[in-house]
């Protein structure tokens, strides 16, 4: 059963008119150890732990100065002033197509990296194992040890009722 949580990327529209706040980022993916992706179809995404929905999107680009390197440059939008972003990575160096390297604290109006220190989003596997880590959720994951906000805590979010659920 579709729980929602699906996302194309060719169905979905970015409107930065929708939205109160954004935050820049100047990122490159790394492959292996100290080597970055070169490949301008490796693109990064970023997806709302509130809305579930992408906040963010680039694809890499050549910048043809110093060693060529090859950086994407990703403006998240929100409309909230506490979110963490999902930070999903598009390549073909990966064998499922993508991957969760990464989560984020979104910071309203703020930049994260820059052309001389990039943020990286490392495709190198390592001991982090992402997931829902919180006990109360219907999809918690025992063995995650960083929480990539997609924890399904079922209850009511209207907090004007008795049965709100702050965590829901």
């Amino acid at each position: 059963t579709d729980d929602g949580s699906c996302f194309s990327l060719s169905n979905f529209n970015l409107n930065p008119l929708d939205y109160q706040f954004n935050m820049s980022i100047t990122a490159q993916i790394e492959q292996t150890s100290e080597v970055f992706s070169t490949n301008l179809n490796d693109s990064i995404i970023l997806i709302s732990s509130v809305t579930n929905e992408i906040s963010g999107f680039a694809t890499l680009e050549l910048v043809p100065f110093g060693d060529n390197n090859y950086f994407a440059f990703i403006t998240a939008y929100s409309n909230n002033l506490s979110d963490n972003l999902i930070v999903y990575v598009a390549s073909s160096a990966i064998e499922a197509g993508f991957q969760i390297v990464d989560t984020l604290e979104f910071i309203p109006n703020s930049m994260l990296g820059s052309i001389s220190t990039p943020w990286i989003f490392s495709l190198i596997s390592s001991d982090e194992n992402y997931g829902c880590t919180n006990e109360n959720a219907v999809n918690y994951n025992s063995n995650a040890s960083i929480n990539n906000g997609t924890c399904i805590i079922p209850g009511c979010i209207n907090s004007d009722y008795v049965e709100y659920n702050f965590e829901a």
